[in-house]
């Protein structure tokens, strides 16, 4: 991995640390529990995809409040890293891009 590559990496993770921080999870798994339990019948539109596809949107909820406890206990050490990542992110919507001949 060259450094551009790693620096890309780093900057997405904490990116999306930051944007996945504050996301109700524990209510989203009581509501998934009942939809799955309740959903076909109920609620099939929120149902869509049957059993496999909430269980891997549960197992994605339940990973993504994990990464987000990770986040929260590290976050005074990387109040750095992370403004420093959305200020390269800003720069990057910002900046036109190159126009070759």
């Amino acid at each position: 991995m060259n450094p551009t590559e790693y620096q890309d990496t780093q900057d997405r993770i904490l990116l999306a640390a930051v944007a996945l921080a504050g996301l109700p999870y524990d209510r989203f798994l009581v509501a998934a529990e009942k939809v799955g339990l309740v959903g076909p019948i109920t609620g099939p539109a929120l149902y869509r995809g049957g059993p496999p596809a909430l269980a891997a949107i549960r197992e994605l909820a339940q990973r993504a409040a994990e990464f987000e406890a990770a986040f929260w206990f590290h976050r005074s050490s990387l109040i750095g890293a992370i403004e420093a990542a959305t200020a390269r992110a800003n720069r990057a919507q910002t900046t036109p891009p190159e126009v070759t001949p």
